[in-house]
Parts: C-alpha cells; structure tokens; sequence
C-alpha cells in the first residue's frame, strides 16, 4: 500500500494509476481511450470514483501471506471505510497451496471487508478496470434489491423501515435497534459503540440524518 501525495479524495471520472506500476498498464488502458493519469497514491493502486484497487500476482500475494505483509497492507486498506475496496490477484500458478491461498482471502473478505477478484491474466484485469471506469464515466445507478423480513412482528417493522435506508442491511438495522433500544434512540448512539459492531461510521452518520432531519432539509 501507499502513503505519500495523492489519496481517495481524488475522486472523478480519471482512473488514477499509482507512479510504482507498470508503466505498459498505463498504455494498454489509453488504448482503450479511457482517461487515466499517473500519480502517487495514498492508498492502493488504482482509484477509479470511490472505487480502490490494490493489484497483486498470485506469485507476490503468496509471498506476502508467508512475510506477514498481506496483514497490514489490507489493515492500512481497510481503515478508508468511506470506498469500495477490491484486492485483484492475478495468475494461477500450477502449484500452489490452496488451503493457504483460501484460508487468507477468507481473513480478508470477512474480517477486513474488502472484494477479492481472482483473476487468470492481466487482460482479464484490463478488462476489469475498463469496466469499473466506464460504470463511473455513465453514472448509472445499480438497482438494489430489496430484501425484507416477513413482518410478523413490530421489531420486524422496524428492521424492514431501516434497511431501506442507503448502506442498511437487515443485519445491520438490528444491530443498530439492538445498540439504541428503539429508532429513536439510534441518533443517541455514540461513533465508538457503532464502530464496535462493525458498521461503518459513514453509514451511521448516513442513519443519524435520515432520522433527525427535518422534512424537506434537502430540498
């Protein structure tokens, strides 16, 4: 991961690549006229809208689960809650311990929350990118569906009411019920009790205006 100049606050429609990848990368992808610039980057490798990208070989990712070094780069990625994270590996190899390998994208995806891709080669990963960049160049909305408890009781009702909010799953609405006793008790909640069970604190503030603000404050 990096931390020097540029980081996620660098968010439009350019596909910012990270100054330590492979400059040929950078050229495959103006061949496809997408928009990208060469900077260096906070974090990741690539930052495409809210979107980041840390990109791995299989062959690196291994070595990195060996030294230990995997742990603190996805520690340093996971504390920008506010973006989607993606850790793409690229290659497979003919040897390889696969316990291994799945036991660390298991630790990743449910303890750090981040998207892992595996992917063959670097064209598939080319391709991955230009689909990530032309999703935010169309601005097109992704339907969410919409899941719902059968609401066989008013705690149910409840739960339904939350998880319509953007960013609040079933789970996540009662866990917030549970944390402030009623709906009206969630705005009273503090940063730290909500971070503690997991929900990110922009998706709380995100809850906390929702339910305080006055009708028609955003108009």
């Amino acid at each position: 991961m990096k931390r020097e100049q540029s980081g996620i606050q660098q968010q439009n429609v350019k596909l910012l690549i990270d100054s330590r990848e492979p400059k040929h990368i950078f050229y495959r992808l103006k061949e496809k006229n997408i928009d990208c610039k060469i900077t260096k980057l906070e974090v990741g490798d690539y930052i495409i809208g809210k979107t980041v990208i840390e990109r791995k070989t299989i062959t690196d990712f291994m070595n990195s689960i060996f030294n230990k070094r995997i742990w603190k780069q996805v520690y340093e990625l996971s504390k920008h809650e506010e973006v989607n994270k993606i850790l793409a590996i690229i290659g497979y190899p003919s040897t390889i311990d696969y316990p291994i390998l799945f036991g660390a994208i298991s630790s990743i995806v449910t303890g750090f929350k981040i998207n892992v891709i595996l992917l063959p080669g670097e064209d598939q990963f080319i391709s991955l990118l230009n689909a990530l960049w032309r999703r935010v160049v169309s601005k097109r909305e992704i339907s969410r569906p919409i899941y719902k408890l059968k609401a066989e009781t008013t705690d149910d009702e409840k739960i339904n009411m939350l998880s319509q909010i953007k960013g609040v799953s079933l789970k996540r609405a009662k866990v917030l019920l549970e944390l402030g006793g009623s709906i009206l008790g969630i705005p009273k909640l503090k940063d730290e009790q909500v971070k503690h069970a997991g929900i990110p604190l922009s998706v709380f503030r995100h809850v906390k205006t929702v339910l305080t603000e006055k009708f028609g404050g955003d108009s």
